[in-house]
């Protein structure tokens, strides 16, 4: 027989988007529930309302006449529930209508967890989507992990089981900021299981006049969530007071000190030992959220513990942008931070041009990896290659960011070029299509200037010309092309030359430096 859900609905001033919640209450696929609403003293149309809607639409009852906070209202419709699984909802959220099934279906296959919530979408007040709201962990020890600097459940998308709740000493009012529910949360991971489902099943209504939003606006709710968990933290944490408020003021002089000593803790209460805690990736991403700038042990501790193969140097590169750099310093690191920004610059360029690669295959285009960019650090913003080409092995290409450089590499359709090529972009190189250029070959826009007897030749600079290749010609291997050359359409170049001057169509040229051999056969 599938359980009787109770629907918890405290609300004051539900107006005007409290039909649109009831609506979606309506719509539920699963049938087995009922509405238990508490008024906390409406000055709006929200009671005439709820008396259309229950129980004439919707099964349930209405209480009115004894407004209380939120944190006390919830706790008095606890104790009055006649059903064990309660599900919670906002009077200006919308639930998707496979919201019950799903939840009930989790909390019967799971008999030992007590709550379930799930992630959200955002909504603004007309109803528009405005995204997803950040993900929220799954498991409960992740989720233990995350309310040591956060909320890790939605409020308005939990379902429980009513037995847990009362005795883990129900919900309780805890000031004029809403937080009971992280209040709550604490209280109960220390003896009952605690799930999200990684499906939205409620629509998060973001506007002026929700509670939570004023309270973020007014820098409220997080120094509330902090007076929460100080008050929790010995007994869910093993952490005391005065080290429970330097870590979330993030000041603690050693930080990993105090995260190896909570990790003991929950050695206890979770199937994980000290290690496992520590090594969680949850874990670490709350440790980061603990551990002040200044702290550079500390980050690094965390740092070697995270999986990924580059937390440590994100870690070091960090703490080199940020107040940690005296830090590295003291510890003899500070030399290592600009080698590690060169390898993640490195490790950049290599995921960008894996990415080009294959953009460009998709094309029918193949270019070997192994060729070598010089000069520019972003080099591929200025090779354009139509489908079809191919660059062979062991090739270089330099894109000059000298003085008077416009480089630039244009390869027409089915380009190839041979192995060990050299493409010299000081000025534009400009291939047409199907031109083929042998293995060795070498194509240079640039000349060193040499007009001052003053300067050294390697501090003046170079001069340079486009190279323009038309279509359908044969460049041999170990050919030498020069600056400002044109060679024509069909032309033929014999493998060993050195070309400095036009070659018109459709003529075969060789030699050092190359000359008019024959005509091309009609």
């Amino acid at each position: 027989m599938s359980p009787r859900v109770t629907w918890l609905l405290p609300i004051k001033n539900g107006m005007p988007y409290l039909p649109q919640t009831l609506a979606s209450i309506e719509a539920q696929t699963y049938p087995n529930w009922e509405v238990l609403a508490w008024d906390n003293g409406s000055t709006d149309e929200t009671v005439s309302v709820l008396r259309e809607w229950i129980p004439a639409r919707l099964p349930g009852r209405i209480v009115t006449g004894h407004p209380m906070g939120l944190g006390a209202s919830l706790g008095e419709m606890v104790k009055q529930c006649r059903t064990e699984f309660c599900a919670r909802i906002d009077a200006d959220d919308i639930n998707v209508p496979e919201r019950l099934e799903r939840q009930v279906a989790f909390l019967c296959a799971h008999p030992d967890v007590a709550v379930v919530g799930s992630q959200m979408d955002l909504i603004d007040g007309d109803g528009n989507c405005r995204g997803k709201a950040d993900a929220l962990p799954l498991r409960h020890a992740d989720i233990v992990h995350f309310n040591l600097h956060g909320n890790g459940m939605a409020h308005p998308t939990v379902m429980f089981r009513r037995s847990a709740v009362l005795e883990a000493g129900n919900y309780r009012d805890v000031g004029p900021v809403n937080v009971e529910d992280y209040d709550l949360w604490l209280r109960m991971s220390a003896r009952h299981q605690l799930a999200n489902l990684d499906v939205p099943l409620v629509r998060y209504r973001i506007h002026d006049k929700s509670v939570t939003q004023i309270a973020i606006a007014q820098n409220k709710l997080l120094d509330a969530m902090d007076a929460r968990f100080y008050e929790q933290a010995l007994p869910v944490y093993g952490c005391p007071l005065d080290e429970a408020r330097m870590l979330r003021e993030r000041r603690h002089p050693r930080a990993i000190r105090a995260l190896q000593r909570i990790a003991r803790h929950l050695e206890q209460s979770q199937p994980a030992t000290a290690g496992d805690v520590l090594r969680s990736p949850s874990f670490v991403a709350a440790g980061r959220s603990l551990t002040g700038p200044e702290d550079a042990a500390s980050r690094l501790a965390l740092a070697r513990l995270d999986p990924r193969w580059d937390a440590v140097p994100r870690e070091l590169l960090g703490l080199g942008k940020a107040g940690g750099k005296a830090a590295l310093k003291r510890m003899g690191l500070g030399g290592a931070v600009e080698a590690l920004a060169a390898r993640k610059r490195d490790w950049q360029w290599r995921r960008e041009w894996r990415r080009w690669l294959r953009e460009h295959g998709k094309r029918g285009t193949w270019v070997h990896p192994t060729t070598e960019f010089t000069g520019s650090s972003r080099p591929l913003g200025f090779l354009h290659l139509d489908p079809g080409c191919v660059i062979e092995r062991d090739c270089t290409v330099w894109i000059s960011i000298n003085q008077g450089a416009r480089p630039d590499v244009t390869l027409g359709h089915h380009v190839f070029i041979g192995r060990n090529t050299y493409l010299g972009a000081f000025q534009p190189i400009r291939i047409g299509p199907l031109t083929q250029i042998g293995a060795y070959s070498y194509l240079v826009t640039a000349n060193h200037n040499y007009a001052s007897r003053a300067v050294p030749i390697r501090g003046q600079g170079f001069v340079g010309a486009p190279i323009e290749i038309a279509e359908d010609v044969w460049i041999g291997t170990h050919v030498v092309i020069g600056p400002g050359v044109t060679i024509g359409r069909g032309a033929v170049i014999a493998a060993g030359s050195f070309v400095n001057k036009d070659v018109p169509p459709y003529e075969v040229w060789g030699g050092v430096p190359a000359r008019f051999l024959k005509h091309r056969p009609e």
